[in-house]
C-alpha cells in the first residue's frame, strides 16, 4: 500500500521498489493472501505509470489467487486486469472481466478502495468505446467515494467523468471543464501528480476540440512536461500526439 500511495504521488521508482519487496516477502513465506494483495498493488502501480505490459502478469496472478481463495481483493484485481487488457488493445479479453465487475454491488464491502473497482471498470469501458457503461461506473465510483470519504478516488472519478464528457459527440464542453477543474484542484491539494497531469491532458484535449488553441497548447505542454518528469512514457506519447498538430499549425502560421 505504501508503494501504491507513492505511485499516486508520482514517485513510481520508489513505489515499484516497495511493491517488489512485498511480492518477494510474500513468496518467501508462501502466504497466498499476502501474495495476491502484493501482486495486485504492484500491478496497479505499473498500470498507473503506463507500463501496461509489465502490469499484466502481476494482475493476472493476483486475480487468480483471489479467485482461488475467494479473497476480498479479487474484484479490485479483476477490474485492474480488465483495464490493462483494454489499454493494451485486448478488448475481447477485457469485456468479460468488466461485465463481471459491473454486475457486483460492492457498496457494503469493507475493504479499502472499493470505489477503485468501479473506476478501473469505467476507464476500461471508455477505452472500449462503451460510454454509457463507463458513465454508470464513474457515477458509482463517485457516489461511493463520497460516502466513504475516499478523496483520492473521488478526484479520479471526477476526472473520468470529464473524460467521458469530452468523448461525447458533440463534446459536453461545460460539464467536462467543470469535472476536470474540480479533479485538478483536489489532485493539487493532495499532491497526486499523475492525476494532475491527466487533468491537464484532458483540458488540453477539450480546448483543442472546442477551438481554444492557445489554452490547449498550454495544458498539453504542462501535461507532457509532467509525464516526462515522472517517466510516464505511455502517457507522454498521448500528450505529444495531441500537441503535435497544434505546434505544426503554429509553425505554419508563423
Amino acid at each position: 500500500m505504501l508503494g501504491s500511495t507513492l505511485g499516486e504521488c508520482g514517485e513510481f521508482a520508489e513505489g515499484i521498489a516497495h511493491g517488489e519487496e512485498a511480492v518477494r516477502t510474500a513468496e518467501a513465506v508462501d502466504h497466498f493472501l499476502s501474495l495476491g494483495i502484493a501482486c495486485g498493488w504492484l500491478g496497479s502501480v505499473y498500470l498507473d505509470k503506463g507500463d501496461v505490459q509489465k502490469s499484466i502478469p502481476y494482475l493476472e496472478r493476483s486475480a487468480h489467487l483471489g479467485q482461488v481463495g475467494s479473497f476480498p481483493f479479487t474484484f479490485r484485481a479483476i477490474a485492474a486486469l480488465g483495464c490493462a487488457y483494454s489499454l493494451s488493445g485486448r478488448i475481447a479479453d477485457a469485456l468479460p472481466l468488466l461485465d463481471q465487475c459491473a454486475s457486483q454491488d460492492l457498496s457494503e464491502t469493507r475493504t479499502y478502495s472499493v470505489p477503485r473497482v468501479y473506476l478501473r471498470t469505467g476507464e476500461a469501458y471508455l477505452v472500449a468505446g462503451r460510454l454509457n457503461e463507463a458513465t454508470q461506473m464513474a457515477l458509482r465510483a463517485r457516489d461511493l467515494a463520497q460516502r466513504r470519504r475516499e478523496r483520492g478516488c473521488l478526484a479520479e472519478a471526477l476526472r473520468l467523468l470529464g473524460e467521458i464528457a469530452v468523448y461525447r459527440d458533440p463534446p459536453e464542453a461545460e460539464s467536462a471543464e467543470t469535472y476536470y477543474r474540480q479533479a485538478l484542484a483536489a489532485a493539487e491539494e493532495m499532491g497526486m501528480r499523475p492525476l494532475q497531469a491527466h487533468c491537464r491532458l484532458g483540458l488540453g484535449k477539450l480546448y483543442q476540440r472546442t477551438g481554444k488553441q492557445a489554452q490547449a497548447q498550454e495544458h498539453l505542454e504542462t501535461a507532457a512536461a509532467m509525464y516526462g518528469e515522472m517517466d510516464m512514457g505511455f502517457w507522454l506519447e498521448k500528450a505529444e500526439a495531441e500537441l503535435g498538430p497544434l505546434l505544426g499549425t503554429h509553425s505554419k502560421s508563423g
